[in-house]
């Protein structure tokens, strides 16, 4: 009795370790998956309300993946001044680097008053940051 005891507790210790061992996991794959780099280029294409319009074509995914084939249609918030500066002065056809937060999920529109974009599965994005590809 005492051995069945014993194999009880060390079963439900195993399974407990394995379910923390998984929640774990999960949470490391949903921090990789929130993060996106990209390789693109801008092109200011006009303004909303909220900020500037930029169409952008995706060179390369370093990093994560989203729902869009080669293209993307950025918003910068007009308050978004260190982003503005840098497309102002960044030539259109001249690639950067990108990266972005995952933000939302299920955004009713494609363009959203975020500095960001929103993808083909109608998730929004968020800036981290945007730099030159050294």
């Amino acid at each position: 009795m005492v051995y069945i005891k014993i194999i009880f507790i060390f079963i439900i210790f195993i399974f407990t370790n394995c379910e923390n061992e998984i929640k774990s996991n999960n949470q490391v794959m949903k921090k990789t998956s929130d993060t996106l780099v990209l390789e693109i280029t801008a092109s200011f294409k006009g303004e909303v309300g909220y900020g500037l319009v930029y169409f952008c074509h995706i060179k390369n995914k370093i990093k994560g993946d989203i729902a869009a084939k080669d293209s993307l249609t950025m918003t910068i918030l007009s308050n978004d001044q260190v982003n503005i500066k840098f497309l102002e002065s960044h030539p259109s056809s001249s690639p950067f680097e990108a990266c972005f937060r995952k933000n939302k999920e299920k955004e009713p529109y494609q363009l959203m008053p975020i500095s960001g974009f929103v993808d083909d599965n109608e998730t929004s994005w968020i800036i981290e940051y945007l730099k030159n590809i050294e």
